[in-house]
């Protein structure tokens, strides 16, 4: 089983601030991923997809 991790990042009006998530269900990286294109408006200035190797994660891809 697949260990993901989501890194958001945020602007608001304090400055930027930093969502990190993790899981394990893909269908989950999906739906947090698809947030960042939302119709009606987003403060996500990029998000970043992490899968676990080892003891730590390497970057999958990143939308900015």
């Amino acid at each position: 089983m697949k260990e993901y991790k989501i890194v958001e990042v945020h602007d608001s009006e304090n400055g930027n601030f930093i969502v990190e998530t993790y899981t394990d269900s893909f269908a989950q990286v999906v739906s947090i991923l698809g947030r960042y294109n939302d119709p009606f408006g987003s403060d996500i200035k990029s998000s970043t997809l992490l899968t676990k190797s080892g003891d730590g994660y390497i970057v999958v891809g990143t939308i900015e």
